[in-house]
């Protein structure tokens, strides 16, 4: 067993014991990168769960919203496809 030490962007120390057959298959560096990469993405899928929960708690009908831009845009370009 060899203990792999990742330490995060404030400052913690994550310690797991790697079985060696894995530190022969991919090197010490590699898990490090990996695990740390892991943790990255998985602070992104809290954060994108945040806002999710935000963008539903807010009340606004975005799926209006979005058909309202939506409108907006195609009546702008329609718009200048005319002054064309």
């Amino acid at each position: 067993m060899k203990t792999l030490q990742i330490n995060t962007q404030n400052q913690n120390t994550l310690q797991l014991n790697i079985p060696n057959d894995l530190v022969q298959m991919f090197g010490l560096t590699a898990l490090q990168t990996y695990m740390q990469k892991r943790l990255e993405l998985l602070k992104m899928q809290l954060l994108a769960d945040k806002i999710g929960k935000g963008i539903a708690e807010s009340g606004m009908d975005w799926e209006q919203e979005l058909e309202n831009a939506r409108q907006e845009a195609w009546n702008d370009y329609k718009q200048l496809k005319n002054k064309q």
